[in-house]
């Protein structure tokens, strides 16, 4: 009885071998299909064109750039391109460059993401970078400055900042620049470098690295202060205003209160920074301006005014004139709002 289990159970263990190769020889032969008629499309869709001497296609270029991320397409892609030079090897050397310069984004990827920077002779892989700062696609932008900030350079980053600052059609969105720096590990020694060159930079520049700043440190009150009660520029206004809203400072307080309340036709963006701000801000003072802006007639401003109140825990009975009042549409707002923070303190957020 015990040698038919034994060769029942030796009979399983062969079948599910067997099952087990046959099932992994399908899946390679049909990956394998998959992976010849990928390349086979990529040659057709080059062949064509350079064929047509089309040197630059961004809806192409799009797909390619989410496609490639896989190491397998990679790979395919690169096998399909040699077999284009093979076939058409003029043609391939004048459409070119557009596909050159999605490998070489793909190249400071690499660098990024394996910080390669630290370890390569930067005075071969710098020169690749910034060349690659001054192209007009975005994704070779962003790679190449994610590949700076991997280095732990300072000067290179600096050097990067100001390239950008004197290229303004260059400079990516500001939270692409103020997110990116903040892989940077050396954050306490390039911010000093930053203020010191701060007013050379332009506004647009200005307050991305503003924002930087705000989401880096707490140790700039000062600077930051004195940029706020300085500047003319609205937008920077806002980035200094921001930091105070994170970093409590009762000197940027008169500021505040100004400002919330007051109320010029068409700009409301200052306006409603400085009403944010506030929640952290608890005064009488404060308290008489959020509950007069619960009314106002700007919607943003309204709602991050009852948003204000709420976040400072403010007394129900201190707010009885706008919960009990005729202004139907900031009793609601406010209503909502308190318990929507009350929902998050109880969940620990």
């Amino acid at each position: 009885m015990i040698a038919q289990l034994v060769i029942a159970f030796y009979f399983i263990v062969c079948v599910g071998i067997i099952m087990f190769n046959c099932f992994t020889e399908i899946i390679s032969r049909y990956r394998s299909c998959v992976l010849k008629r990928r390349e086979q499309r990529y040659c057709e869709e080059y062949r064509q064109l350079f064929l047509e001497n089309i040197t630059e296609n961004k809806k192409q270029e799009k797909r390619l750039v989410k496609e490639l991320q896989s190491t397998s397409r990679l790979l395919t892609f690169s096998e399909a391109l040699y077999k284009v030079e093979n076939s058409m090897p003029e043609q391939f050397q004048q459409g070119i460059a557009p596909v050159s310069r999605l490998e070489k984004a793909c190249l400071a990827y690499v660098f990024a993401i394996f910080h390669m920077t630290k370890f390569q002779a930067k005075e071969i892989v710098f020169p690749f970078l910034f060349d690659l700062l001054g192209n007009k696609s975005l994704y070779c932008r962003e790679n190449a400055l994610r590949a700076l900030y991997s280095s732990e350079d300072i000067h290179a980053v600096m050097q990067a900042l100001t390239f950008l600052d004197a290229n303004e059609q260059l400079l990516p969105h500001k939270k692409i620049l103020a997110d990116g720096l903040l892989s940077f590990d050396k954050k306490e020694e390039l911010i000093p470098l930053l203020w010191e060159k701060m007013s050379e930079f332009h506004p647009r520049m200005q307050v991305s690295l503003l924002d930087y700043i705000r989401y880096a440190s707490s140790n700039w009150k000062d600077e930051m202060l004195s940029m706020l009660e300085t500047s003319q520029d609205m937008e920077i206004q806002i980035a200094c205003v921001r930091y105070f809203g994170r970093y409590q400072d009762e000197r940027s307080v008169p500021f505040l209160l100004h400002h919330a309340e007051e109320e010029k036709e068409g700009v409301w963006e200052l306006q409603n920074a400085c009403i944010s701000a506030l929640a952290v801000y608890p005064g009488p003072q404060t308290l008489e301006i959020l509950k007069k802006e619960t009314s106002s007639k700007n919607w943003y401003v309204r709602h991050n005014a009852a948003k204000s109140l709420a976040v400072l825990n403010t007394d129900r009975d201190a707010l009885a004139d706008i919960l009990q009042g005729n202004d139907r549409y900031a009793k609601e707002m406010l209503e909502y709002q308190l318990d929507e923070v009350k929902a998050q303190r109880r969940a620990g957020l």
